[in-house]
């Protein structure tokens, strides 16, 4: 079988085929008749080894079959929305979301859960105030190292190190 032969003579069944397509006629703003088939060409050149005929009309109704399947997927793409970050909701919220994993748990998962919070907060009191504020600030507001040192008016070194304090104070406290 010659690849080659088949691909120009199917590529030139595809264009006429997507000229005349009224479905394609709908991608027109974003996509041309080139595109689609030029997607369908490459999708062809990447599923070859799939193709198990032999003769150029069925290599041509496969390459047909792939043009279909470009063709609902531009479209599909076309019909889809946008990302919008207004429809997006924090994992963390606590909006309303907290009672839905609180029903998740077990009562003594919730019991544990309830225990740890306490033992962390009690923890973070025993902090010094920049400490806590860093600490907040990095892993509660998620905010770098830089938008921090900006915050408390100092060095991105002097944000790292008090980080690691608090970190290694943290751990003592709880480890006990």
């Amino acid at each position: 079988m010659s690849y080659e032969k088949f691909i120009r003579t199917g590529r030139d069944k595809l264009y006429a085929k997507a000229i005349n397509d009224s479905l394609v006629e709908r991608l027109s703003p974003k996509y041309g008749h080139s595109d689609v088939v030029q997607a369908t060409i490459m999708e062809a050149h990447v599923s070859l080894n799939s193709f198990r005929g032999e003769t150029e009309p069925e290599f041509h109704a496969w390459l047909f079959g792939i043009y279909k399947h470009v063709k609902k997927m531009l479209v599909r793409g076309l019909s889809t929305q946008k990302r919008d970050y207004r429809r997006e909701t924090d994992a963390h919220a606590e909006d309303g979301m907290a009672e839905i994993r609180s029903a998740r748990r077990s009562p003594l998962s919730s019991i544990v859960h309830r225990e740890n919070r306490d033992l962390i907060a009690e923890a973070f009191e025993k902090l010094t105030p920049d400490q806590a504020e860093v600490m907040r600030l990095r892993f509660v507001e998620g905010r770098t190292l830089q938008e921090i040192a900006n915050l408390m008016g100092k060095s991105q070194k002097a944000v790292s190190g008090l980080i690691h304090r608090a970190t290694k104070a943290l751990c003592r406290e709880l480890s006990k």
